[in-house]
């Protein structure tokens, strides 16, 4: 029994080594759900930026995305066996911005700001 148990540890702990930095899921194995929502904003003059894309990659692989609104908004429901993720903003005419973002059990609004190149 022991030894069975002590395989089935090792098994998950060389699971989780091979996943390299996509991270391991939480230790419960439940799914998180929520929302990643904020406002993308010119890092210069404060202006909200529409039309901007903001992708969401979770250390497990999930994805989400959106593109902002006319005030700067952006929403992406997300469920996901990772707190942690990035979120990746980007619109022509700006350097493209990666956030690291960690997913409670609620919601989790950014503001970010992007610089002009």
């Amino acid at each position: 029994m022991i030894r069975a148990f002590a395989r089935f540890a090792l098994l998950v702990s060389l699971s989780c080594a091979l996943q390299g930095l996509q991270g391991c899921a939480d230790d419960d194995g439940d799914a998180r759900s929520g929302t990643l929502s904020g406002t993308v904003r010119d890092g210069q003059t404060g202006k909200a930026l529409r039309g901007a894309r903001v992708d969401f990659l979770a250390d497990t692989g999930e994805k989400g995305s959106d593109s902002t609104d006319k005030s700067g908004h952006f929403g992406i429901s997300v469920q996901t066996l990772s707190p942690l993720g990035r979120l990746t903003v980007s619109k022509a005419g700006y350097r493209t911005r990666t956030v690291t973002t960690f997913m409670d059990d609620g919601d989790n609004s950014q503001q970010i700001d992007l610089l002009q190149e």
